[in-house]
């Protein structure tokens, strides 16, 4: 992993109406974000020239911009996805961001059975107060599409039969 320099930190949470290991099957797919990113028209793995999946995960927006991202950890017992921005078609205002994905089952209270997710971003020092809150608000709005997804009836696309970890 290349160093940057990290200076600004935006994080949002969320509390989702599913079981954490239908919330992770779901969001530890980065390549398949379409269900859940309103914005995304496609989303895919890269490969190298021997046909090898890459750490790499291709963004095409409806809007035309592209993205790639390097996925940096993935983390099944501690439900935790890091990927960070390493090409932008269009031009960034800042050199990179970082962004953590966890999630936490609730096992008490009145939310028992639900996940917690915690969405933070890590940005370069270079990034603007305006970018920030751009960041905080698509952050919020992927845990709102996140919810809407289950809220909706959907279920995990991964029957909990096949997660080994999943406990009911």
């Amino acid at each position: 992993m290349s160093f940057l320099p990290l200076a600004a930190y935006v994080k949002e949470s969320g509390v989702i109406k599913a079981p954490v290991h239908d919330v992770w099957a779901l969001v530890s797919k980065i390549h398949q974000w379409e269900p859940i990113h309103s914005g995304l028209k496609k989303a895919e793995k890269i490969y190298d020239d021997k046909g090898e999946e890459t750490q790499f995960v291709r963004w095409d927006f409806k809007d035309e911009h592209e993205i790639i991202c390097r996925v940096e950890a993935l983390d099944h017992l501690d439900y935790m996805i890091k990927f960070s921005t390493n090409w932008s078609k269009l031009p960034l205002e800042y050199i990179g961001v970082v962004t953590t994905i966890r999630l936490f089952p609730i096992t008490y209270g009145f939310c028992k059975g639900y996940t917690l997710l915690v969405m933070d971003g890590e940005y370069t020092s270079d990034v603007n107060p305006a970018m920030l809150a751009t960041g905080s608000r698509r952050r919020r709005q992927f845990i709102d599409e996140v919810s809407a997804y289950f809220e909706s009836g959907k279920k995990s696309p991964i029957p909990t039969s096949q997660v080994p970890w999943a406990r009911e």
